[in-house]
């Protein structure tokens, strides 16, 4: 199975849902535990950077989601992150969630995904062809956080990670003008 699993809706999917890794495994001794991070709609194997980390989350058993996302992806197929294009070049697509993953006054969070035509490399030595970014956007002061980041061996977040990083408290900053983070910024708090 793969590590990460493409689900957004897993509050409907996975029933038990537990706040320490200790408590899931005494629900499912014989299973894989793995933190599911409800926001994003990704699962995470002990190890990975992400696991027990992401704002909201929880500790799940590996075999009751894989059990229920066949389910709904027969039953609900809208369950799936829905992607926008936002840019295209001759280097990259850049791809917006469709709709937020949360909304809190002038506050959006939203993902984003990068698709690359040419491999890039991380420091240690790893190629990725996309990356998924869970962004925070301060609509009125036009401002914006990255809360975390993962990089995919495929594109469209897709093979293995690569690469993982995920901010306790990330700083709030200016969004520079002309930048993918603009873009993304006029998506998600509908300016022109």
């Amino acid at each position: 199975m793969s590590p990460l699993l493409c689900l957004t809706s897993f509050s409907s999917i996975a029933a038990e849902q537990f706040k320490s890794e200790q408590a899931a495994q005494q629900h499912c001794p014989g299973d894989t535990v793995i933190w599911l991070n409800l926001r994003s709609g990704s699962a995470h194997l002990k190890g990975q950077p992400w696991y027990g980390k992401t704002h909201v989350g929880a500790y799940v058993c590996q075999k009751e989601v894989t059990k229920r996302e066949s389910r709904v992806k027969a039953s609900e197929p809208s369950n799936k992150v829905v992607w926008r294009k936002v840019l295209g070049d001759e280097t990259q697509t850049v791809y917006a969630s469709s709709s937020p993953l949360e909304k809190n006054g002038g506050r959006i969070t939203i993902l984003s995904m990068i698709n690359l035509k040419k491999a890039a490399t991380l420091s240690d030595g790893k190629e990725f062809l996309s990356w998924e970014t869970q962004y925070d956007f301060d609509c009125k002061k036009r401002q914006s956080r990255i809360v975390a980041a993962s990089m995919y061996s495929g594109n469209m977040g897709q093979g293995e990670i690569t690469g993982s990083v995920v901010y306790e408290s990330p700083d709030w900053k200016a969004i520079p003008t002309g930048s993918n983070g603009e873009l993304l910024w006029k998506f998600a708090c509908g300016k022109k």
